[in-house]
Parts: C-alpha cells; structure tokens; sequence
C-alpha cells in the first residue's frame, strides 16, 4: 500500500503530466491556428481560434475580434470584434486594450469617448506596450483628455523610446527642447523608476 505521501507525489506527478499534455495540445492548436491565417485559410484559423477563444485563451479572442472587425474570412463586424476584443482585453491583452484605446479615440462604430480612449491605452501603457505609452505621451504634449504635461510626455515618449519606438525617441527629443532643467530632471526621474504594473480590469460597460 502506498503511504500518504507517495501518494500524494504520485498524484502530483499525474497532475504535471496532463497538464503539460494539455498544454502541448493547446500549443499545437494555437500552431495550426497561424500557419493556417498565414496562408490565407481564413476559415480554418477562425475555427481554430475559435475553440481556444471560447475557452477564454486572450491571444485568440484577439485574433478572433481581428478577424470580424476587417472582414477576414468572415463578413465584417465591428461589434462582435470590439466583443471579442473587450474580453481579450480584460484578461490584459495589450494589443487588445490599445485597439479599444484607438476605437474610442477615433470614434471608430463608437461615439467618440477620450476618457474610455486614455484609460485603455494607460492599461496597455502601464504595462509595457511601446504603442500606448507613444500615444500617451502625444496626448499629455497636446492635452488632449489630460491636462498639457510636457514632463509627463517626455516619460511616455522615454518608456517607448526605450524599446526602439522611432517617433518617440524624435519627440522625447524635440519636447525637451521645450522643458526647463528643473522639468528636465523631474522627468528623468519618473522614468528611472517606472515599473510595469499589473493589468487591471476596468469597470465599464461593455465597447
């Protein structure tokens, strides 16, 4: 008979065997999945992301609110894709929160909303998206939705130029033309202790 604790090990051993089982599974699905959209088998890819989506994986309700908002494979639908975005983005993905940032922001099938528009692209700018902190740090140099901040564009455009963004390493440069010493040195100290933050969800009624 086994003792207490080799079963328990035992079990744990199943438990981290189906589990990487499932995870290679998955994998292979996800796999199938791009080599399928990449070479235009559209139908497929959207069957495939489809399973996975339904599942709540957010890499494939992005591609899956992609593939409804342009129309591949399937007749376009703005509202199932800011659907399958809004989920996607909820669970943190960034590209998903900035595309909801971009649609709030151009009034794209929504009225225009730059409070919803900031508060996405914060989400995907707080954690790490070049793309969003770009954007961000062009609204805080406009004031657009926020008040007019240089030093806190020259942080955004600082995040973003940190990770090869070509326009915000030319506006990191061309806003601190613009800025006193003092504004200069404040700056640079928000960005030498940002931190990427957790995703958070935000409250709101659904895009």
């Amino acid at each position: 008979m086994l003792s207490l604790a080799r079963a328990l090990n035992y079990g744990m051993i199943v438990f981290f065997i189906v589990m990487s089982s499932q995870g290679a599974a998955i994998a292979g699905i996800f796999e199938r999945a791009d080599i399928a959209y990449n070479e235009g088998d559209y139908l497929k890819a959207m069957e495939l992301w489809q399973s996975l989506a339904k599942q709540e994986f957010p890499r494939a309700q992005y591609n899956l609110g992609k593939m409804y908002y342009f129309g591949e494979g399937v007749r376009t639908n703005q509202n199932e894709g800011r659907k399958w975005w809004r989920k996607a983005a909820d669970q943190g993905h960034t590209r998903a929160q900035f595309n909801l940032g971009n649609i709030h922001y151009y009034g794209d099938g929504v009225d225009e909303n730059l409070e919803k528009a900031i508060s996405w692209y914060r989400n995907a700018a707080d954690q790490g998206f070049a793309s969003a902190q770009f954007v961000l740090g062009l609204m805080y140099r406009l004031g657009e939705g926020v008040e007019k901040n240089n030093i806190q564009a020259y942080k955004w455009w600082g995040l973003a130029a940190n990770q090869g963004h070509e326009d915000a390493i030319s506006n990191k440069s061309d806003v601190r033309k613009l800025m006193t010493r003092n504004e200069i040195v404040r700056a640079k100290l928000l960005l030498k202790n940002w931190r990427v933050k957790p995703h958070k969800v935000i409250q709101s009624k659904p895009d």
